[in-house]
């Protein structure tokens, strides 16, 4: 009798290629929440589902957004938004732009703060920013 070891990461849960890198499949995470919201993550197929709803397409706008926003003092939610408009978000309750958009802000905070970055905290402008 084989006994299957569980899975060590999401990756494997959703047996994400090789060639597919970390960042890609993040965004892919975060962009499929706001496409489809949470289920009964209980059921497996349905966190199939929710991650199959994001493409590579998606992602692309995802970090065409990100960079929009910029990196000065003040973030250009505005052009970040129009570029998020290019991916389809749910209709249902907790699916919004907004969240996608928030997403990109905090997407961008972490590459700010990231260990090797060397960013002082006091150049970090974006608390001032997140109410949209």
């Amino acid at each position: 009798m084989h006994i299957q070891s569980p899975p060590e990461s999401v990756r494997d849960v959703l047996s994400v290629p090789k060639s597919v890198s970390d960042e890609s499949e993040a965004i892919r995470l975060i962009v499929s929440h706001g496409k489809i919201g949470d289920m009964e993550l209980t059921n497996l197929l349905a966190f199939f589902h929710q991650y199959d709803a994001a493409t590579e397409q998606d992602v692309k706008v995802f970090l065409e957004a990100e960079k929009a926003l910029g990196t000065s003092e003040k973030l250009n939610l505005d052009a970040a938004y129009t570029i998020l408009e290019g991916i389809q978000v749910g209709n249902e309750l907790r699916n919004s732009r907004h969240d996608l958009l928030l997403s990109a802000i905090c997407w961008l905070l972490g590459h700010q703060v990231a260990p090797d970055k060397n960013i002082p905290t006091g150049q970090l402008h974006i608390k001032d920013q997140i109410a949209v």
